[in-house]
């Protein structure tokens, strides 16, 4: 046969509530601990994380700086290419309305000798 046995509960006392109380504290503690390691830790990671990001935003800045001054050079050359262009298409194109004087003394004789022979 099995032996039975009481449950006693204990009374409550001050005692055992201030043992309790003091495990609570304790655990609480310990939690706090944990989690100011944690974000100490996760700081750290983002303290890192954003040093780096002003280094590469850094390298960026300098690197976008250099392109708009290469992209204003190439702009520069591209307007005075254009403006040469237009300049060299006016003169040709004048060119051809206006014969040079050689030309004009070409054609002069041609149609002289047109003339000439359209009367005989």
């Amino acid at each position: 046969m099995r032996k039975q046995t009481l449950t006693v509960i204990q009374p409550i006392t001050y005692q055992r509530d201030a043992a309790d109380r003091g495990q609570l504290f304790s655990f609480y503690v310990e939690w706090l601990g944990f989690f100011v390691g944690w974000l100490k830790h996760f700081i750290g990671r983002l303290h890192r994380l954003i040093g780096r990001l002003v280094r590469v935003i850094g390298c960026l800045g300098r690197v976008i700086g250099r392109l708009e001054r290469i992209i204003g050079c190439l702009s520069l050359l591209i307007g005075r290419l254009d403006r040469f262009i237009g300049r060299l298409a006016l003169n040709l194109s004048d060119s051809n309305k206006k014969p040079s004087s050689n030309q004009s003394q070409a054609n002069l004789l041609l149609s002289k000798q047109c003339d000439d022979k359209n009367q005989n």
